[in-house]
């Protein structure tokens, strides 16, 4: 399982103070919990583990970021699939006099299979393809735009060409099929071509409904986590309703005074590839700095009284 740990400790200063961990176990757990808590979701600035799992939004902002997911999921479904009303029309707009009247027959008489025969058919046509950058024997070449020939749609749409299946609601075996399966884009659809027509179209809106349900899953893994570790960590609404089936995992260790620890770990298949590692190491390096930083002051205020 390709899983991302956080770990926040009192590792690093047991030389530092032995004595005022032993004196003040007590408060110093407490401030390992707050610390823990913060490093999950600070409520003031909304940054931490939660802010920087993907869907992210740069500016801090969670309902920001839960439209970014919502957004992405739409997008992605609509690069799969597309109602019968909305390739009627495209056919009638840019296809061939006929094309759309035609299509709608093959779609009247239950011939499915002869509309995709006839939505896939292709034809040579020319493409105009960007400059781009490479290179070549170790030298960078400047490739110039240039126009070559290939398959092309014969009803000139560039999504049409892939159609698989023609049927009442979306298949989710498909959705499945087209969306990457690692890297830093796991999950996401890269080409939009169309592999369905959906016939009845408010069946299309439901299911992206249903999947825009599950933004907030990855980050809800750290959620998960807080829970188990024992922290009143706040999360966004969009975020807690994926608790139920979310992978995470917490361990509070507080039985040695010099080494208490809590380790949050987000369990997710794809958290190694979404989550970024050094993002994490930098936040709890901050909320460790924010420990010995508070011991300190609080050494100093023992020193001062005694």
């Amino acid at each position: 399982m390709a899983a991302v740990n956080a770990e926040i400790s009192l590792d690093e200063l047991r030389k530092f103070v032995p004595k005022f961990v032993n004196a003040t176990t007590k408060e110093v757990g407490q401030e390992l919990i707050r610390q823990a808590r913060l490093l999950v979701r600070n409520e003031e600035s909304g940054f931490g583990l939660i802010s920087i799992t993907p869907p992210q939004n740069h500016s801090g902002s969670d309902n920001d970021a839960e439209t970014i997911g919502k957004d992405a999921v739409r997008n992605d479904i609509q690069k799969i699939f597309v109602t019968k009303a909305a390739l009627s029309t495209a056919l009638g707009r840019v296809s061939a006099r006929g094309s759309k009247a035609a299509f709608n027959r093959y779609i009247r008489n239950g011939d499915y299979d002869g509309a995709k025969r006839f939505l896939n058919e292709q034809t040579v046509g020319s493409v105009q393809v960007k400059g781009y950058t490479t290179k070549r024997k170790g030298k960078t070449i400047n490739v110039k735009p240039y126009t070559q020939s290939r398959d092309v749609s014969a009803l000139n749409i560039d999504r049409l060409g892939f159609i698989q299946d023609i049927a009442s609601t979306p298949q989710s075996a498909l959705h499945q099929s087209r969306r990457r399966k690692g890297g830093q884009d796991a999950g996401r659809v890269n080409r939009p071509f169309w592999s369905q027509v959906v016939l009845k179209k408010p069946s299309l809106n439901q299911y992206i409904e249903e999947r825009q349900k599950r933004v907030g899953m990855l980050k809800a893994g750290w959620v998960k986590a807080a829970i188990q570790a024992r922290l009143n960590a706040v999360a966004p609404a969009f975020v807690n309703r994926n608790l139920g089936k979310a992978q995470g995992k917490g361990i509070p260790s507080f039985g040695n005074p010099l080494n208490m620890s809590i380790t949050l770990i987000n369990a997710s298949d794809v958290a190694s590839s979404k989550i970024n590692k050094q993002k994490v190491d930098f936040l709890v390096s901050v909320r460790q700095d924010n420990i010995a930083k508070e011991m300190e002051h609080r050494m100093s205020k023992i020193a001062k009284a005694a």
